[in-house]
């Protein structure tokens, strides 16, 4: 894994070390690559996944290139799978990337089975319907998104035995509604949903707070937003279906340890490692002088790619102005197997 790359994601609490490790070994299938699928694939790409399947039969138009910054203008008639493969492998040259140039139906259902999370990217009824019946077969949840001018929603449906699309809109049919042909779309609409799209993949795979039998409703042009939550309908066909194997990755809990500066001096080796901020403050002054020389700054941001600096075989303890940034950098470091790993307590700066 390239700790430079993901340093700014790994550094987040929640996410961190193991975060980033699952998003490496999972696995998204994406069909449609149109204004939502072209922008989640990129985000998922450059965030660090696995591998992404990619599914679209449509070559690339002249109207797409208004909201689907994947192609260009070079790219028009080409097939968007292929230009879409090259172009995000140009982004992460790791990236593992599978492409399926045809339309989605019930023959090619099989395809999903290698995947942990179906992306909805697309915008008629009767495919999203196909995605729902195919999801409940091999029980890999879906994550729904639909456009319409300023405005998406979004749901991530069929998780342990939760609402699918059709407890959603039980009789919804094609003939109710427009697409963005018939409708129009503002690109920037699409942009934002799209990004939303890989977000919450992102933390659906690794266990953060997703969308759990909820809806969320976005209009970008009110700067309006409301969730909602989605509840299963009793008569559904989704009843007959038990998702007993929903891949879900459950991050485990790091306990990092704080010590005090009086309890510094009980130490025989040790690090310190001052994590560098704005702070007028100089918390240096507040250590002991002839422990001062074995501090080391370091930028949290930086501390994933820096740890050839600091021996594994010492105690570390970890430093900032508050201790809160300090406890995080302890984090990344337990993350990367230093196991005598404390974090500064500072009360007297609090």
């Amino acid at each position: 894994m390239d700790l430079k790359r993901f340093s700014r994601q790994i550094i987040i609490q929640d996410f961190g070390l193991e975060g980033q490790y699952i998003l490496s070994q999972s696995k998204v299938l994406i069909i449609g690559l149109g204004g939502l699928g072209s922008v989640a694939s990129m985000y998922l790409a450059i965030g660090g996944i696995g591998k992404l399947g990619l599914v679209d039969f449509d070559k690339v138009d002249l109207t797409n290139l208004q909201r689907q910054p994947l192609y260009r203008e070079n790219d028009v008639g080409n097939f968007k799978v292929e230009i879409a493969k090259k172009n995000l492998l140009e982004y992460n040259s790791n990236l593992h990337i599978e492409i399926y140039k045809h339309f989605f139906s019930y023959d090619q259902k099989e395809i999903v089975k290698e995947y942990d999370l179906i992306l909805d990217c697309t915008d008629n009824i009767a495919t999203r319907k196909l995605i729902n019946q195919v999801s409940l077969e091999y029980q890999i949840p879906f994550l729904y998104c639909s456009l319409d001018q300023f405005s998406f929603q979004i749901a991530l449906l069929n998780v342990s035995n939760g609402p699918c699309f059709d407890c959603l809109y039980p009789n919804l049919e094609d003939s109710q509604l427009m697409n963005c042909v018939e409708r129009g779309i503002l690109g920037p609409i699409a942009g934002i949903a799209g990004i939303y799209q890989a977000l919450e993949a992102m933390k659906f795979l690794v266990s953060l707070h997703y969308l759990k039998n909820e809806i969320l409703y976005v209009d970008l042009l009110s700067h309006k937003s409301l969730k909602l939550q989605i509840t299963k309908n009793p008569n559904c066909k989704c009843n007959h279906y038990k998702f007993l194997n929903t891949k879900q990755n459950t991050k485990k809990e790091i306990h990092i340890p704080k010590i005090t500066i009086k309890d510094l001096t009980s130490l025989e080796t040790f690090t310190l490692i001052q994590l560098n901020d704005t702070s007028k403050i100089d918390i240096r002054s507040l250590i002991p002088e002839n422990l001062r020389a074995k501090i080391k700054k370091i930028d949290l941001k930086e501390l994933p790619y820096k740890i050839q600096e600091i021996s594994k075989k010492e105690t570390i303890v970890v430093m900032c102005q508050s201790g809160i940034r300090a406890k995080q950098g302890a984090k990344v470091l337990k993350e990367l197997e230093f196991h005598n790993v404390y974090y500064l307590q500072n009360d007297f700066l609090l």
